[in-house]
């Protein structure tokens, strides 16, 4: 008897105890802005895109259509992007129009990098509230590239589940 309530409490546990990450990825359209900004009011958006983020590691052959962020090894491209960023923007935001990069879940922390140079980069921090995320955004540099810029505020809104095919559309 034991036994058979260990079994069903693991079944149980098993069916309910899906990842925080299986839970969080998926497709997310991406607001990036210097105030307050929601896709509902979205005049004050600097650059805007799509983040796919992925349990698994992208296929090769995405990879090397899409590109690699520097510093990510193939096999930890778990996430892609694909955006734009307004002209004057002071933001490294979506820098790099599309790229293969990769996605960690550090506490209750989301982050990934929307743009990574050997000597800049914009790195992102997203807390979950329902299906949106929402958090800051910093673009850093060392030496001449250090930009001086104040961080953004992220808003990401869940679209659906994984489909790489959103980073290989041109970004709007």
């Amino acid at each position: 008897m034991r036994s058979l309530q260990s079994l069903a409490l693991l079944g149980f546990l098993g069916i309910a105890g899906q990842s925080i990450a299986d839970e969080i990825s998926g497709n997310y359209d991406v607001l990036v802005c210097k105030s307050a900004c929601s896709f509902e009011q979205p005049q004050s958006v600097l650059a805007r895109g799509v983040v796919v983020l992925s349990e698994s590691p992208l296929p090769r052959r995405t990879v090397d259509v899409l590109g690699l962020s520097d510093f990510v090894a193939p096999d930890e491209a778990r996430a892609c992007i694909s955006g734009t960023h307004s002209k004057d923007a002071k933001t490294f935001a979506f820098l790099r129009k599309t790229t293969a990069t990769s996605w960690a879940l550090r506490g209750s922390l989301v982050t990934f990098e929307l743009f990574r140079s050997a000597d800049a980069g914009y790195e992102v921090e997203l807390e979950r509230k329902g299906n949106v995320l929402v958090g800051k955004g910093t673009s850093w540099g060392a030496g001449v590239a250090a930009p001086h810029y104040s961080p953004d505020i992220v808003v990401a809104r869940r679209t659906g589940p994984v489909s790489i095919s959103a980073c290989l559309q041109p970004a709007t």
